[in-house]
């Protein structure tokens, strides 16, 4: 635990920013090796007189991949205010990798995500004048639930996904005014039906320019992992509920609204084709040798 503490608190304070990690940990509280004991001890230490501002880093190794102890102790920890982030051992044994370069990875995106918890700005962007304004930045990710087994039909079924609308809102490239409004919601969604967002998208624009109350002249929307066999029909669902939440503006509906509406593609494998090699079947492409 301490060692893989001293490489979190070196990567956190490595960012040079106001907020940093302690020397040593506050306090290690052993959770035992099984959920109940888990949700148990963190419930008990909590319970008594807990120091206000600290971070709480959980490190579990689950029986299984997924940690069902995950969610309980998260809300615990929220519910009373704490800030956490939880390193899973089972995904990768970060106290004896074999690694240590996959780890550090691993441990620089936790770092990462640690300072952003407590308000940390990482990354900024100049937004260009040429931009009209307002301008509104939409990001979408879905989380897909791994699926459960069912006792009922003895098969193994989708859980349902939660899919998460952040919405950025830029008035004006003046600096003294200059700020950056966020309004975010989420959206349960069935297992089979975690792309199917054309009506949150227009839910959650239309709740964010209620609450902003403005009526932007552009959009840019980052939508997160599509694959190209599913991008035709959900791209084109997703951009007519994007187009009909920004309809629903503050005053009047503007039909004008210049959008970019942009994807992220993942898992694009990297091919090296090479004509010609003695004993492939067609005596045309084949991979290289090594």
């Amino acid at each position: 635990v301490t060692s893989v503490y001293n490489r979190i608190r070196n990567m956190v304070n490595g960012f040079g920013s106001t907020y940093r990690f302690g020397e040593k940990p506050t306090d290690i509280v052993n959770t035992g090796k099984d959920d109940r004991t888990h949700i148990g001890e963190v419930q008990k230490h909590f319970a008594g007189g807990v120091k206000d501002n600290i971070f709480v880093l959980d490190f579990v190794k689950p029986r299984t991949a997924a940690d069902s102890a995950y969610p309980v102790v998260k809300h615990m920890l929220a519910k009373s205010g704490y800030l956490s982030q939880f390193i899973n051992f089972k995904t990768y044994s970060h106290d004896n990798p074999r690694d240590e370069r996959k780890s550090d990875m691993i441990l620089q995106g936790c770092s990462r995500q640690i300072l952003q918890k407590a308000g940390i700005a990482l990354w900024w962007v100049n937004i260009p004048k040429s931009i009209p304004l307002p301008v509104c930045f939409v990001g979408v990710d879905v989380f897909h639930s791994p699926p459960v087994y069912d006792q009922k039909t003895r098969k193994r079924v989708r859980k349902p996904s939660c899919a998460a609308i952040i919405i950025q809102l830029m008035r004006d490239h003046q600096p003294t005014t200059q700020r950056v409004e966020i309004y975010s919601e989420t959206f349960k969604q069935s297992g089979g039906q975690e792309f199917e967002l054309e009506n949150a998208y227009c839910e959650a624009l239309t709740n964010a320019l209620k609450a902003f109350k403005v009526a932007p002249a552009s959009c840019i929307v980052w939508r997160d992992g599509i694959a190209d066999s599913a991008f035709e029909g959900f791209a084109g669902d997703e951009i007519r509920g994007i187009r009909a939440g920004l309809n629903e503006t503050v005053g009047q509906a503007k039909k004008d609204i210049q959008l970019a509406y942009i994807t992220c593609q993942k898992r694009i494998d990297n091919k090296f084709l090479t004509r010609g090699i003695e004993g492939h079947a067609d005596r045309t492409e084949a991979r290289p040798k090594v």
